[in-house]
């Protein structure tokens, strides 16, 4: 099949403006002759949708491959009931492994209106830090159902910043502050530094819509079945006995234990010896499951009933040819799993991949300061109650991470830490906005870093907590 890299009345149509924000097959010259069953086709080597145009001349059909088409769509069950749950899904093709869902934060508006908007903002996520890693894809079409996107940010949005988030009615736009967010970076990412894309929005009638709203509708899906069995585990709780508590032999209350999956792919063979305490923890307290090669590793992180916490254990998924099990961690970690970045991961992982790395996931973490010093207990991003398991200091050989959230580190330095070291004096060592202890919201879920090189019993409880054991 032909492949075209031009515009060819993609972006200057028959009224001649360019760049709007709108897009309609039937008033493209080059699209509206195209069969509709033809008009989008995949791209698995890509895993995105493209589009195919007709040449007005010579009737022949090609693929546009600079396009992207992806579906967005919300979904929200009991609405308008203070029961309501609503979820979001972006669909880029069939198998794609760009294709992503999740539950909409409770601490949102639970509303198919927010949910709509939630999947636009998810899919500007997916677009800037995995599809636009292929300079080639530069013009991104958005199907949605939603007549509420497509005239925000084809129309409204602008007259409400000028006016302050006013609308016409002179009343305060709903989710002005969001949606004034997203239209930013729908600048920065036309105009920006790294700029250079174009995105225009396609209305559909809902019926061409499925394939979003059933990612939706499977985040519900899971979402209720996560709930069934986290019910079902406190009810089991419940129903033991005492005497079945004093002596530990309830049949329920063992299936009952966590699943804590290892990534290990580069695990060395000193390993388990180093972090021997931490493992008998580990598999003491969860069913503790470990895997070392890069399918296995996507099918465990995937399939259902997925892991309670994952373990990124060594360097392996900063490296490019381990691509997809990173992505497959971070799907994982946006339909709500936590995953942490531990043991080996800061011994052998190159300061040069740690920003990209966690780019990625929407963090703006890069590598700082290497040294032992003491930390102190940030009590107000743990919370009072885990604050209580943690030890309130100590010391740590450690690689720290910056321009991280306050909120988001669990230890840091103060006044009083200093370099602790055989060779060094005891300089001091607190170092503001560093912190080697971190786990940060990303999505539905959480992502934790320790940088701890020597596996420090306090490291360890850190890594327990975090693993929610």
């Amino acid at each position: 099949m032909a492949v075209s890299t031009g515009y060819i009345g993609l972006f200057l149509e028959d009224h001649g403006e360019e760049n709007q924000r709108t897009f309609d097959p039937r008033d493209s010259r080059a699209h509206r002759h195209v069969p509709v069953d033809q008009l989008i086709v995949y791209n698995a080597h890509k895993g995105v949708r493209q589009l195919q145009e007709m040449n007005a001349y010579t009737g022949q059909m090609s693929v546009d491959s600079r396009t992207v088409v992806v579906s967005i769509d919300g979904a929200c069950r009991g609405n308008g009931t203070p029961s309501a749950q609503a979820a979001w899904g972006v669909y880029f093709g069939p198998q794609s492994m760009h294709n992503e869902c999740g539950l909409l934060d409770a601490t949102l508006p639970q509303t198919s209106t927010r949910a709509e908007i939630e999947a636009l903002s998810q899919a500007l996520n997916i677009i800037r830090n995995y599809v636009s890693e292929d300079y080639s894809l530069l013009h991104y079409h958005i199907r949605t159902d939603s007549s509420y996107l497509v005239n925000t940010f084809s129309t409204w949005i602008h007259d409400w910043i000028k006016n302050g988030g006013m609308n016409s009615r002179g009343k305060r736009a709903a989710h002005f502050e969001v949606l004034k967010r997203i239209e930013e970076r729908l600048d920065d990412m036309t105009y920006g530094d790294d700029g250079g894309m174009t995105f225009r929005f396609w209305l559909v009638p809902r019926g061409e819509n499925k394939e979003a709203d059933a990612l939706a509708n499977q985040a519900l899906d899971e979402g209720s079945r996560a709930n069934i069995l986290a019910t079902s585990a406190k009810l089991q709780v419940l129903a033991i006995s005492p005497l079945d508590q004093a002596s530990g032999s309830n049949k329920m209350a063992a299936n009952v234990k966590p699943r804590v999956l290892a990534v290990s792919l580069n695990r060395l063979s000193f390993f388990d010896s180093m972090y021997d305490s931490l493992l008998s923890k580990l598999r003491a307290d969860s069913t503790f499951q470990r895997v070392e090669d890069g399918p296995s590793a996507i099918r465990m992180l995937l399939e259902e009933p997925r892991p309670d916490a994952v373990l990124v254990t060594d360097e392996a998924l900063t490296l490019k040819k381990n691509a997809a099990v990173w992505d497959a961690v971070l799907k994982y970690i946006r339909r709500g799993g936590t995953a942490v970045c531990m043991g080996h991961f800061s011994c052998f992982t190159s300061p040069m991949s740690i920003k990209p790395f966690f780019a990625k996931a929407g963090l703006d973490w890069s590598s700082a300061s290497y040294h032992r010093t003491t930390l102190v207990l940030n009590a107000q991003a743990v919370g009072t109650s885990l604050a209580s398991r943690l030890p309130p200091a100590y010391s740590q050989k450690a690689v720290f991470l910056k321009q991280a959230k306050p909120s988001d580190a669990w230890y840091v330095t103060n006044k009083d830490s200093v370099l602790e070291s055989l060779v060094f004096g005891a300089e001091n060592a607190h170092t503001p906005g560093e912190s080697p202890v971190l786990l940060a919201r990303v999505a539905g879920g959480k992502l934790g870093y320790v940088g701890d090189v020597n596996g420090e019993e306090g490291s360890e409880a850190v890594v327990l907590a975090m693993c929610g054991l």
